[in-house]
């Protein structure tokens, strides 16, 4: 089995055959479906440390408009974490908003540093805009990502725990046999899953948490 947070489809194919008692790995097309809605539930469920792609760069354009992820690491929605045009610099930070505070900001100011994240709908990609955009400067921004699909042996699942994954998956398969065995599986997921946000909301020794935010996400100010 693979170690730290990257695990094989097949790692948790074996999990899924041992909980059931089966002598040989089951690797039907019906649990890579399982095992690719339980990991995509879990990377979106909430900002997980363990999915958080930070310092990635581009050149600019000065097209304004950039796509953000990857296949290996596709985007999450609101998953924008920070931007920089420019250098890295306090003041080379751009605020994240929403696309109409943007649009309030930008009337009132075209030259405001700000940016917005939306969805390419004909090019299925998220994407961000950014203003102002000068052409050769290097965009440095980091973003949470969700886990990609789960469609081979090989396919890549990434979780901090591969029972959490293993268990929601076996739960959908429950969920269509047995209505006592999918609430038992499903709410034992569950728990294992939120005992990883105990994990995640404490801070390591020696480091201090601020309860505060560098940026306006658009929810309202923080």
């Amino acid at each position: 089995m693979a170690t730290l947070s990257k695990y094989l489809a097949s790692d948790i194919l074996q999990i899924i055959s041992d909980l059931r008692g089966e002598s040989s790995v089951n690797s039907d097309a019906v649990r890579f479906r399982a095992i690719d809605r339980a990991v995509t539930d879990f990377s979106t469920r909430r900002f997980w440390s363990s999915y958080s792609l930070i310092n990635q760069t581009k050149t600019s354009t000065g097209a304004g408009d950039y796509e953000i992820g990857s296949t290996t690491y596709p985007y999450r929605p609101k998953g924008l974490n920070e931007i920089f045009t420019g250098g890295t610099a306090e003041l080379n930070r751009c605020l994240i908003v929403s696309q109409i505070d943007y649009n309030n900001l930008y009337n009132a100011d075209n030259s405001v540093q700000a940016c917005y994240e939306w969805y390419d709908v004909a090019n299925d990609a998220w994407k961000f805009h950014i203003n102002p955009d000068t052409s050769g400067d290097t965009i440095t921004y980091s973003y949470y990502w969700q886990a990609p699909a789960v469609t081979a042996t090989t396919s890549a699942v990434y979780t901090p725990d591969p029972d959490i994954i293993a268990r929601r998956a076996l739960a959908y398969l429950y969920e269509g046999e047995d209505e006592d065995k999918y609430t038992e599986m499903y709410q034992l997921s569950e728990t294992m899953a939120n005992s990883w946000d105990k994990i995640e909301d404490t801070p390591n020794v020696g480091q201090t948490y601020s309860m505060t935010a560098s940026t306006n996400k658009g929810y309202g100010e923080y």
